[in-house]
């Protein structure tokens, strides 16, 4: 039997192939959890925006109310607070409901406007 001779094949080139890059998988979205505690207060809402003197050094504050506190202790006395995102500064604050402005007058709205474009600059 004759055999048949195996011929050598040449190598062939391979083009460089391109990375591929993964494809994002879109988000489900974030299930954000319920806040915790209360979301009402003496007649206020988390979310709502209050003019109010914030607690301890009374300075005036304007902000978006985050979270309530309805049972803290201060000077072993229980007193209602709450703690909200001061517009002016930028963190977050703490005041007294008693401190809450209600109807604020356009003098205590003018020198909150000017206390934030101060802090902007």
């Amino acid at each position: 039997m004759a055999r048949k001779k195996q011929v050598k094949k040449e190598p062939t080139k391979k083009t460089p192939t391109k990375k591929r890059r993964k494809k994002r998988e879109k988000s489900k979205g974030l299930k954000i959890p319920p806040p915790l505690g209360p979301q009402e207060c003496n007649g206020y809402k988390i979310g709502q925006e209050v003019y109010c003197y914030r607690s301890p050094d009374k300075k005036l504050a304007y902000g978006r109310i985050t979270t309530f506190h309805p049972d803290d202790v201060m000077h072993d006395k229980i007193i209602p607070c709450f703690t909200f995102i001061d517009q002016v500064t930028g963190q977050f604050r703490t005041a007294i409901f008693d401190d809450i402005i209600d109807e604020p007058a356009e003098k205590i709205k003018r020198k909150v406007l000017l206390a934030m474009s101060k802090n902007r600059s």
